[in-house]
């Protein structure tokens, strides 16, 4: 699969123009996750251990139906810049395995193997009024989910489905700063929930050749107070084709409460072809006695024509 992703993506950068006005953009992405943990306890003899490796790879493609330009401020924000509208159809899938050892000298070795998969399909929409500055969102989304546990042998096997939709308005408030408000709709498996979010886009200029972007979002679910995520991104343009910088990132779900830091680098090797590579970490919040390391490394292709 990614040999066939990088093929297209080849032949899409031989035979794209560079100039700058565009219709289309198409992505592919490719990431390798791991993880590592254990959990052992002063009350009970065993101790448990587990490792996960999984690859992900996505490829989406979108259309800007009234053009792109990348005239004006860094080409990696040429959509929001130029207050282009589009449409966005995408792919993502992942498999993962798993596998978790716990010994106690009491009792027989538990040896726990998962394999997971999972497709997602998704369709976005943001229409901008240009003169007035406001502009529309929306999306829907598919995603199935397949997981192969076996027990010391016991095979077993659990199917899960999901479906996601969104509407959300927005504003530009200046010429390189807009604020949007949406709210989603989820289905996990018959179980309802919504959830609302808020995010705020600025770029801006240091001296007379640097230039900024802050990204900033916040989202909250009805399933629980406390349930909610949290985003700032910070980007540096020393030129219109060099990116870089860091994002923070917290998640609290249910009983689980993670953050996640990640560094990014991206640099338009011609005017309508960008690579970017990211390398992150997660750190969630764990009782005493258990220990996680969860890592993430990244690679991302993107052709405009």
């Amino acid at each position: 699969m990614l040999k066939k992703i990088f093929l297209v993506a080849s032949c899409l950068l031989a035979s794209a123009a560079a100039a700058d006005q565009f219709d289309y953009e198409i992505h592919a992405g490719y990431q390798r996750n791991s993880s590592d943990f254990s959990f052992s306890s002063a009350l009970v003899a065993a101790t448990t251990r587990g490792k996960s490796d999984g690859d992900g790879f996505a490829l989406d493609g979108s259309w800007y139906f009234a053009g792109l330009s990348d005239d004006e401020g860094p080409r990696a924000r040429a959509a929001f810049m130029s207050r282009a509208s589009s449409v966005t159809l995408g792919w993502s899938g992942i498999d993962e395995s798993s596998r978790i050892t716990s010994t106690d000298p009491l009792l027989p070795t538990t040896s726990i193997q998962t394999e997971a998969s999972s497709d997602n399909f998704a369709a976005t929409v943001r229409h901008v009024w240009k003169q007035s500055g406001w502009y529309g969102l929306a999306g829907a989304a598919r995603a199935t989910t397949d997981i192969e546990t076996r027990i010391d042998g016991v095979r077993t096997s659990n199917d899960f489905d999901a479906t996601l939709y969104s509407l959300g308005v927005g504003k530009y408030v200046g010429k390189s700063t807009a604020v949007d408000f949406s709210v989603s709709r989820a289905d996990v498996d018959a179980e309802d929930s919504t959830s609302y979010a808020v995010t705020l886009t600025h770029i801006g200029d240091i001296g007379e050749s640097w230039q900024y972007g802050i990204d900033l979002s916040a989202a909250q679910s009805d399933l629980d107070d406390d349930d909610g995520s949290y985003g700032a991104r910070f980007s540096l343009f020393p030129t219109r084709d060099f990116e870089f910088g860091i994002a923070i990132a917290q998640v609290n779900v249910g009983a689980v409460d993670a953050e996640s830091y990640d560094g990014f680098v991206s640099w338009f090797i011609r005017p309508n072809v960008n690579l970017a590579v990211s390398y992150g970490q997660s750190e969630p919040d764990t009782p005493a006695g258990q220990d996680v390391d969860s890592s993430a490394a990244a690679f991302d292709i993107r052709v405009r024509f």
